[in-house]
């Protein structure tokens, strides 16, 4: 379920481990005309990702702080982007909440201002 204010929108996250075991790719909305992408992988120690974004840019973030059930992502660079001009998504928190269960809030920049933050309540299913 996504919060979009006073919109609530059900959709689904696929989650898949590639490239031998070394990066988890993330899909939202797939198959459909909002369908974007993330990668987590290490880089030097860190946990970075690149979230190919239906806006056209590619936003890359570094974890900067975690939890045993807190992982907080910002903004580092991207492609696409001039952090003063362009909107772009530039935090991710997931927290997971019970059993199977996790939430996502992805903060949004425009203008070189925070713009928005959109929660996702996600719910494993098989």
């Amino acid at each position: 379920m996504m919060d979009m204010g006073e919109e609530k929108l059900d959709f689904t996250v696929l989650y898949q481990v590639i490239a031998g075991g070394s990066a988890i790719l993330e899909t939202s909305f797939p198959g459909t005309p909002k369908e974007m992408v993330s990668v987590y992988h290490e880089n030097d120690g860190n946990v970075v990702m690149t979230h190919y974004c239906v806006l056209g840019n590619q936003p890359e973030m570094k974890l900067i702080e975690s939890t045993d059930k807190m992982f907080k992502f910002e903004f580092t660079d991207g492609a696409n982007i001039d952090p003063d001009k362009s909107m772009f998504m530039s935090s991710a928190t997931f927290t997971l909440t019970a059993e199977n269960e996790m939430s996502q809030a992805w903060g949004m920049t425009s203008e070189g201002k925070e713009a928005q933050k959109t929660v996702h309540a996600l719910k494993r299913s098989r």
